[in-house]
């Protein structure tokens, strides 16, 4: 034994029992049946068939059911992903899940996050309010609205608000996902309705539109220009008057239509509806004019100048964040903000629409359209074709509005596209 260890325990020697214990119980013997016992009941032993037995009915085997035969012109259904779990009862709040889910499009608990997993339909906007109409515009022309016609106790209804400001506009995180979808809902609406109203396309984003679309406007410069003369037309800005610009709007549906954002703004979508087509500017201007008429309370929307000459328009409701609504790409995506191509960050100014109550006609604003289409055949005479119809300031082939380096949308759904125009 190596020194230093300890001794092993030793197994205790087993000790013979003494005399003063007391005797362990023994065991009963067992006893052999006597004769007088009754006999116990024994087990039958099985009898083999015999062959003049006639035979027992045996149970059928079930039959399970075939499986349908495959469809020849479908293809197999695909395995179906089971639902995730339920989180634990710690959940993040409400604002926290929806941020995570809409970077992951997936099911976050019972918050359902995802842009494209959100209810499809809205609830219904309120009735929108007729005219007659009152404008007001602030002396510095950045701040307009419009009223309802004057109550029996003098007082009117406040319906629309416009703000013009220069600068970044602020940012918007995820909310309520009842409000994400009204504000979805409300970009995927306006885009498309513009997109039907403007069968003749972009006129400056060309490059790369299907033929069949670069075809309805084999002049895009010239229209674009007679759009032009139609708005000046009605902002008196026009050197050879062709006459009052006033009476390109039904006087007798407005009690006020001074000089300003409203005007300009209800001028512009006028006349892009008139041509069918136009430029981004004009886009954004059909889309702000969409809202106005379709939005419900509590909706705010940007019309957007970015620096690098484009103009676009951007929808929240409620607690959401901002969704953008541009048609004028071929390929319309309603995404959030965050993921546009034309980033926030390089706004240059923009004017905001607030939604008190929606209005039966763009703007609030009522046009005389056989005035607007004598305009549009004044235009046609002053404003001749040009054979240099791809000289804009910027002609672009602007295929979508995804990030920059991203063919798929990652958090956007494609609202319209390339063929989809009228």
């Amino acid at each position: 034994m190596p020194n230093g260890d300890p001794p092993k325990p030793t197994r205790p020697v087993p000790q013979l029992p003494s005399q003063d214990d007391p005797p362990k119980p023994t065991r009963p013997v067992p006893q052999l049946p006597s004769q007088d016992d009754p006999p116990k009941p024994t087990r039958p032993v099985p009898q083999l068939p015999s062959q003049d037995d006639p035979p027992k009915p045996t149970r059928p085997a079930p039959q399970l059911p075939l499986p349908p035969w495959p469809d020849a012109e479908r293809e197999p259904p695909k395995p179906t992903r089971s639902a995730p779990l339920p989180p634990p009862p710690a959940t993040p709040s409400p604002a926290d899940a929806i941020q995570a889910a809409l970077n992951q499009p997936a099911v976050a608990g019972p918050v359902t996050a995802c842009p494209q997993s959100l209810p499809i339909a809205p609830p219904l906007a309120p009735v929108p309010m007729p005219g007659p109409y009152a404008h007001y515009v602030n002396d510095r022309g950045d701040h307009a609205a419009v009223w309802g016609p004057p109550k029996a106790n003098g007082s009117q209804d406040l319906y629309l608000e416009f703000q013009f400001s220069k600068g970044v506009p602020e940012d918007r995180g995820p909310g309520n996902p009842d409000d994400e979808a009204i504000a979805r809902d409300l970009a995927l609406t306006a885009v498309r309705q513009a997109r039907s109203l403007l069968p003749k396309g972009p006129y400056n984003n060309r490059a790369g539109l299907p033929e069949n679309i670069r075809n309805r406007a084999e002049h895009p410069l010239t229209e674009d220009g007679r759009g032009d003369f139609i708005w000046q037309d009605g902002m008196d800005l026009l050197e050879e008057k062709p006459g009052d610009p006033n009476r390109l709007f039904d006087q007798t549906r407005m009690a006020q239509l001074p000089e300003g954002l409203v005007r300009a703004l209800s001028l512009m979508a006028a006349s892009t509806i008139k041509m069918e087509g136009g430029v981004c500017e004009k886009f954004s201007s059909v889309v702000l004019g969409i809202l106005s008429t379709t939005a419900p309370p509590g909706t705010e929307a940007l019309k957007v100048a970015w620096s690098g000459d484009h103009h676009y328009v951007v929808v929240r409701h409620g607690t959401s964040q901002w969704y953008v609504a541009d048609p004028w790409p071929h390929n319309a995506y309603v995404q959030p903000w965050g993921d546009n191509y034309f980033e926030r960050e390089s706004t240059e100014n923009y004017t905001r629409l607030i939604v008190h109550a929606p209005v039966e006609d763009m703007y609030g604003v009522v046009f005389d359209h056989n005035a607007l289409e004598n305009s549009k055949k004044t235009a046609s005479r002053v404003v001749p074709y040009t054979g240099t119809d791809g000289q804009f300031d910027h002609n672009w082939g602007q295929r979508d509005n995804l990030p920059k380096g991203v063919m798929a949308p990652p958090r956007g759904i494609l609202a319209a596209g390339e063929e989809e125009w009228g």
